[in-house]
This record gives C-alpha cells, structure tokens and sequence, in this order.
C-alpha cells in the first residue's frame, strides 16, 4: 500500500526514527548538513568551476514529539496478574528537542496552538525566547478551528511584529507561512 510520504516532492526529504532521542539526534544531523550549502555550476560565463551556494535553512518544527516519557521503560507485556488491581505508571518530563537544537545559521519557526485567546500571545511570546526561534505561528483554536478542522488561521510573531493569517485551508495557510518568513527574514 502507498503512505503518503511515498511520493515526496522534490526537496522533500524523509528521515524514518523510532524514539524521541533519535528523533532529536537525526534532527540536529540534518541541520549540520542543511548549513553546508549546495554545490552548483557557476553562473559566470567561461567559468567551469562549481561553486557553493549558500542559503539560510528554514527549520518549521509543527509538532512535539511527547512531552512527558516513560520513568521505567519496560519491554514486553505488562501482565495485569503482576501489575495487580491498580497501577500508576511513573512519568518524567522529556527532552525539549526543538529547545535543544543548534539553530544557529538557520531560520527556526516553532508552532503554538492555545485554546485561550486571553494568554495566547504570551504564551508564544515566551516559546520565541525560550526555545531561541525565529518565529513562532500561533494557532488559537476554538468554535470554527479546533484540530482535525479543514481549514486554519495562524499569527506569526517575530520579535519585532507580527502577521496574521486569515482562516483559509490548510494548504493556503502553509504557503502563507512560507511567504511571511520569507519577507520576515529580510
């Protein structure tokens, strides 16, 4: 059967992982690599020499992965005849992968959903600075946009402004983000 990330666009590369650590480390690998440039033919007439072509990456971090893991990995099945008639799985809090990265050299955008329109911004404001982005877009669900909806509205926030985006589809809103961080970027 075909996944949809089986035809990928062009550019558009897969990195397949099974855990949050490895996850974080692939990240940071591809960043290491997407700093280094692309290798061209030179533009300059006569020339023959490649040469390197160097652009700033845009890392676009939509999701966390888990914010809270297992305290005791375990392997296997839990038995309920050893666990007993009630069992509290111990949880600690995970790595902040997107906290975490290297992103000097790279354009970083981190996504923010809130629920309450009264501390969004705030909110976003300090994931900017906390986890040192770029940029933070910041969807405030409720009555006509919650999770799972067709279409969204996002506020991309800079510190020195923002832009919003006005409820469209979802392919509408993700070009809207490309072209805003473009100009942003400046």
């Amino acid at each position: 059967t075909t996944k949809p990330w089986d035809d990928l666009p062009k550019g558009i590369h897969q990195i397949v992982v099974e855990s949050a650590s490895e996850m974080q480390e692939s990240l940071q690998d591809a960043l290491r690599e997407a700093k280094k440039g692309v290798m061209t033919q030179a533009t300059l007439i006569g020339s023959s020499r490649p040469e390197l072509v160097q652009k700033r990456p845009y890392l676009l971090a939509a999701a966390a992965v888990s914010d809270y893991t297992p305290a005791f990995a375990q392997s296997g099945k839990l038995k309920k005849q050893t666990l007993g008639e009630s069992w509290k799985p111990e949880l600690k809090l995970g790595t902040d992968i997107l906290k975490s990265l290297d992103k000097s050299g790279v354009y970083a955008v981190g996504f923010k959903a809130e629920f309450d329109p009264a501390t969004a911004n705030a909110s976003a404001m300090a994931m900017l600075t906390e986890k040192s982005l770029d940029a933070v877009c910041l969807n405030i669900l409720g009555d006509d946009v919650d999770f799972g909806s067709e279409a969204s509205r996002m506020e991309v926030l800079t510190t020195s402004g923002s832009v919003s985006l006005e409820k469209a589809p979802k392919a509408v809103i993700a070009r809207g983000i490309l072209d805003t961080i473009r100009k942003l970027e400046g």
